[in-house]
């Protein structure tokens, strides 16, 4: 019952059912109390999450790796980036290993924040804690970073991640975006380039904002090697990128060509532009036909 509440977004009738459960000596467990943990967070209520969370210790029960992971979004979402910080200390405290979708959502707001080398010490104690990492490997790979040779310390990583089992791409992509975001394009491009020496398959939102960081420093070419990758990797990119690099590619003196190329492979690759392609993007593809065709007239 109270998870149906939840799930229609009617939070406070279910924590007022939560709370007559209590009362009445029917002791949830502790999935029901993340459910609610994670409708609260959800809805911005994160003081009343933190005080179910407080209730349930009370109650007898021991907070799980959902409920911390819960509790840790909630409170990047609402910018209490410290307070996230020390749940995590606790978490380990009180020996709930985090698990990966933790350190995953740590990294990603830190990147977020352009905070590099908090998201960067964030994947060192995931592959300490959850990968069992020790010794020489990892001291090399701080050296590295400490220098600022961000190649080499994805190299380094990749060199002994990519032989386990267990292997993870996803930090990768996060670490990658993140280069983004903190406009470290040129850095984003050498980590693309090295993802792709070792097979790494670099996610659709990756590309995505790679493009955008390209069409931004007006790296056209590249912009345009990672949107090719997207077709080899058989992602369908949304309109917005798409539209955007077409614009930029065709307000281009140069690189109009390279506009119509994308074109033609976009559409033989099942994009359907009739309905793709925005209006800008078409009236500056009408312009480039116009100026053509009186080319073509005045060279006859």
């Amino acid at each position: 019952m109270v998870d149906n509440l939840v799930n229609s977004g009617l939070i406070l009738k279910a924590y007022k059912l939560l709370m007559q459960l209590v009362d009445s000596g029917v002791v949830p467990n502790i999935t029901t109390y993340n459910t609610l943990i994670n409708g609260l967070c959800k809805a911005g209520q994160v003081n009343g999450a933190l005080k179910l969370f407080e209730e349930l210790q009370l109650k007898g029960h021991f907070p799980d790796s959902v409920t911390y992971a819960t509790l840790i979004e909630g409170l990047q979402r609402v910018d209490r980036e410290g307070d996230a910080f020390k749940l995590f200390e606790q978490m380990i405290e009180n020996g709930c290993k985090p698990s990966s979708s933790v350190y995953k959502t740590l990294m990603t707001w830190s990147c977020r924040r352009r905070k590099s080398s908090v998201a960067f010490g964030f994947w060192l104690k995931y592959l300490r804690n959850l990968c069992g990492w020790q010794g020489e490997a990892l001291k090399l790979t701080e050296e590295y970073f400490q220098n600022g040779d961000l190649v080499k310390t994805v190299r380094s990583l990749l060199e002994i991640d990519i032989k386990l089992a267990d292997f993870d791409s996803a930090l990768y992509n996060i670490w990658l975006v993140g280069l983004c975001q903190a406009d470290r394009v040129e850095d984003a491009l050498k980590t693309f380039s090295v993802l792709e020496e070792f097979d790494v398959t670099v996610s659709a939102p990756g590309c995505v904002k790679l493009i955008d960081s390209l069409c931004s420093e007006e790296k056209l070419d590249e912009a345009v090697d990672i949107f090719l990758y997207t077709m080899e990797k058989g992602y369908r990119l949304m309109p917005r990128v798409c539209n955007s690099l077409l614009k930029v590619l065709l307000s281009s003196k140069d690189k109009a060509g390279l506009a119509f190329e994308l074109l033609d492979k976009m559409k033989s690759i099942g994009y359907d532009l009739n309905s793709f392609l925005h209006h800008s993007t078409r009236s500056l593809l009408h312009h480039h036909y116009r100026m053509r065709k009186m080319e073509n007239v005045s060279n006859m």
